[in-house]
């Protein structure tokens, strides 16, 4: 089981991670508590963690005051026993460890893209996996409702962003998911498996899927649709390792593996623009 937060982080240990990020500056007090509310995120336990710091000479909110506050997002593994053994099984936090600590910095180097978080401490072991960034809340970001979704100014922002994104692995690998996965082999998916490869956790995670639909269908009076469902899911693993394994006519790019509403952030002018 992973060591909660509340125990790892102490007042030394943050003071060590942050020294790097902000040299000038000396941690006061801290405060750590849930940072999202009940289904706004499902693999992991998001915290807020507020730091009172001294001497705003560096800080990236600095003002006249002799103190000024950092807020930052801590990112953890979840502590429901099945859900950690799924996560651990995916390597989902291994991945999103060595993406802030060699992807990214390797993709943008020399590029200009703003559009992500600053890391300010990652770690991963066989026990214990973090990440601590900055808090885009602060910069006046906030997520879209995930029930009502994006309209269509909104989703055209993300489609963009998400053009430029991979644009930065295609200018570096030219299309080739072999040397992507040579250079990091920790992205290597392990849930868009081919076939035979397939897990009996994948396979439990699709037919919960598949239950949860029939679910819906059957109280929404649409039970004679359920059979036309249940045959698309005969062979899903095949068509989903067709549509995001590496492709053999196009060409590879590393993506954002869970592009949903709860993982995007916009921010908005004082007209109300998003951006």
């Amino acid at each position: 089981m992973p060591s909660s937060p509340e125990i790892m982080f102490s007042h030394e240990f943050l003071s060590k991670i942050l020294k790097p990020h902000y040299p000038n500056l000396k941690l006061v007090t801290f405060d750590l508590a849930r940072g999202t509310s009940a289904g706004d995120n499902y693999m992991s336990i998001i915290y807020s963690l507020k730091l009172k710091v001294e001497n705003t000479d560096g800080c990236p909110q600095s003002s006249n005051s002799k103190y000024s506050e950092i807020s930052l997002v801590l990112k953890a593994l979840p502590t429901n026993p099945p859900i950690l053994k799924y996560m651990r099984e995916l390597k989902a936090f291994e991945k999103e460890v060595v993406m802030f600590q060699s992807v990214f910095p390797e993709l943008c180097e020399n590029l200009e893209y703003e559009s992500l978080p600053k890391a300010i401490y990652t770690f991963c072991d066989s026990e214990d996996s973090y990440v601590i960034m900055e808090d885009l809340k602060s910069d006046g970001y906030r997520m879209s409702d995930r029930i009502n979704g994006l309209d269509f100014e909104h989703a055209k922002l993300v489609i963009n962003e998400m053009a430029k994104f991979h644009a930065l692995s295609f200018i570096k690998f030219h299309g080739d998911g072999n040397l992507i996965l040579e250079k990091f082999p920790n992205l290597v998916d392990m849930f868009w498996v081919k076939p035979e490869d397939v897990t009996e956790r994948n396979r439990m995670f699709i037919n919960g899927q598949l239950d949860g639909v029939k679910k819906v269908m059957t109280e929404d009076n649409l039970s004679h649709v359920i059979p036309r469902i249940e045959r698309s899911f005969s062979n899903v693993f095949q068509r989903m390792h067709r549509l995001a394994g590496i492709p053999e006519k196009y060409p590879a790019v590393i993506n954002f593996g869970d592009c949903w509403t709860n993982n995007i952030m916009f921010k908005y002018d004082e007209q109300g623009t998003c951006h």
